[in-house]
């Protein structure tokens, strides 16, 4: 649970996240509306539309190129979107 800046009884550090531009985005994997999973509304999604994944991912690398990855996605002046990193 977080509550004004402590994730279960640890402190955030605010400022150097703000500084980095860190977002967190809490996820629950297992949610629903309406009574249907999230997972079952994303998987229809990209069955019915399986470009989507091509549209939001500018970068992709083999599991043995991750620090080059990490390196691209930091670069802002790639052009980057979303770095993916495969098995």
């Amino acid at each position: 649970m977080v509550y004004a800046g402590i994730l279960q009884g640890v402190a955030l550090p605010h400022s150097e996240l703000a500084l980095k531009e860190v977002a967190l985005r809490p996820s629950l994997g297992y949610s629903a509306h309406d009574g249907r999973r999230e997972f079952a509304e994303v998987a229809d999604m990209l069955a019915a539309r399986p470009e989507i994944p091509d549209l939001l991912i500018s970068h992709r690398f083999p599991i043995d190129d991750a620090l080059t990855a990490f390196e691209t996605a930091r670069d802002r002046s790639k052009g980057v979107f979303r770095v993916v990193v495969e098995p």
